[in-house]
């Protein structure tokens, strides 16, 4: 639940048990059986998640939802937290990947304007990038393919939110060009589809 308050109460409505954490409530309810059997009474404390467009604002009714985010609560067991870092960390590798690619297109281009260079695109991007994974990331295996596309994705959207803005068609301030991430200031996040 988003609150302490709201766990409390969704235990109440349901005869379920708040989590505790070194003997203090925490904002989880462990419930036995089916959800479908709690859900009114979950609903009736807390939307559990909203049904948001893509610009975030509330989808009208008669709309089908085609994603959802979710945050998960970080395991205990250190290998499990280890493969998550490792998703984390893989997202990372495809972004540099790809904003170092389009650079040395970019610097290549420069130098000599007929010299062919990557579109801009999330399957352009990932099909390079699937033809160079065997030696930019050796250990690709290990992680989801759908971490390379998340990163690959997060920088597409990154070149489109700066161009638009370098051209003026984006509003609010000036966005800057895409910049190479580091394991300490990269928010950890992964998607998959």
């Amino acid at each position: 639940m988003r609150t302490k308050a709201q766990a409390q109460k969704v235990s109440d409505l349901t005869g379920g048990k708040v989590l505790l954490d070194d003997g203090k409530p925490t904002r989880k309810v462990a419930l036995a059986g089916d959800f479908e059997q709690y859900r009114d009474a979950l609903e009736s404390v807390s939307v559990l998640f909203g049904l948001c467009d893509d610009t975030g604002e509330k989808a009208p009714t008669g709309w089908t939802v085609t994603g959802a985010s979710f945050e998960l609560e970080w395991p205990k067991d250190p290998k499990s937290a280890s493969l998550i870092r490792s998703h984390f960390g893989a997202r990372r590798v495809a972004y540099n990947w790809a904003l170092a690619k389009v650079k040395s297109d970019m610097e290549a281009k420069k130098r000599d304007a007929s010299c062919p260079s990557t579109p801009w695109t999330l399957e352009a991007l990932r099909k390079q990038w699937n033809q160079e994974k065997d030696e930019v990331a050796p250990w690709w295996a290990t992680n989801s393919k759908e971490c390379y596309a998340s990163g690959i994705a997060d920088l597409v959207q990154a070149l489109s939110n700066w161009s638009s803005s370098k051209h003026g068609s984006r509003k609010g301030k000036k966005v800057g060009f895409p910049k190479f991430k580091s394991k300490r200031k990269d928010q950890n996040r992964v998607r998959f589809t």
